[in-house]
């Protein structure tokens, strides 16, 4: 009590942290009390009804709490510009800068929020269920994940290399990065199955002989795979008659050498061989209906 009284702020968002300590303590210590006056029937009787209320009040409360801090968070919960204003001293300013510096310019915080890093980064839950929904059997996280915008990074193992060229239509698009990482033998499904819909109850199949990845397409997503020239006639063999609709290329500067690498889209669950995709390869996922 001591604690909440000087050292917590009575707001609810510090106070639902040491409510249920306080709560549980307040019972423990009922409890015991019903115990140790048990000779004495009011005195028991009275600590068990406040125990027993304490219960029912925690309960009661616990239902609107999240309505309750809703309303107090609504502004700055949701700001963007919590991520830049620096409400801590020490390294808290150095995360402002590192901030500011990676996703935004002077316009901070209002225009931070529409610039395509600014937006990814705000999304990251989103980002993350993605992900996993598409790339069904890569262990891949939010380091994995970048912008289709010239000057950003394509992947992990090849940190020099940078985009000089893309499509505008892809700004707000999402760059995977899958090099170095070892396909998981699961997440296969049975194409028969799986190309039209049906409410079959297993759709799972074996992974197959060759390292392979399970690529699953969403209806509001557009997920396209970029690989060198040379590798898009294999490509669209794998992907089916009639599929694979290329799309503008996208230009890489790397070790001095301008690279180009062109898109074909993905529109349906494919198994991608890995031995198709050549040594440097990279995923793109659009939301075909951006926010």
């Amino acid at each position: 009590l001591a604690g909440v009284l000087f050292s917590d702020r009575f707001i609810l968002r510090d106070l639902i942290w040491v409510e249920t300590m306080l709560n549980f303590l307040s019972l423990a210590y009922l409890l015991i009390l019903v115990n140790y006056m048990g000779h004495r029937r009011t005195w028991s009787l009275t600590a068990g009804v406040l125990a027993i209320l304490l219960v029912v009040g925690g309960l009661w409360g616990s239902v609107n709490m999240p309505a309750r801090i809703d309303a107090n968070v609504n502004k700055y919960g949701w700001s963007p510009g919590r991520y830049f204003h620096g409400v801590f001293g020490a390294n808290h300013r150095r995360f402002d800068d590192l901030m500011r510096q990676r996703y935004g310019g002077q316009g901070l915080p209002a225009a931070w929020a529409f610039k395509e890093l600014g937006a990814q980064a705000y999304r990251h839950a989103e980002i993350k269920n993605i992900l996993g929904f598409v790339f069904r059997n890569l262990p891949l996280d939010l380091t994995r994940v970048g912008a289709v915008l010239p000057g950003q990074p394509l992947w992990k193992k090849h940190p020099q290399a940078r985009i000089t060229k893309a499509p505008a239509a892809l700004s707000r698009a999402l760059l995977i990065d899958p090099l170095g990482l070892t396909p998981e033998k699961r997440g296969f499904l049975d194409q028969e199955l799986i190309w039209e819909h049906s409410e079959y109850l297993d759709k799972d199949a074996p992974p197959p002989a060759r390292p392979s990845l399970a690529i699953l397409p969403r209806g509001d997503l557009r997920v396209f795979v970029f690989v060198e020239p040379k590798r898009l006639k294999t490509l669209r063999r794998v992907l089916g008659p009639g599929r694979g609709k290329q799309q503008p290329a996208i230009e890489v500067f790397e070790g001095g050498q301008n690279l180009k690498f062109q898109g074909l889209e993905i529109t349906r669950y494919t198994v991608l061989p890995l031995s198709r995709l050549g040594a440097k390869y990279f995923f793109v996922v659009q939301p075909r209906y951006p926010i």
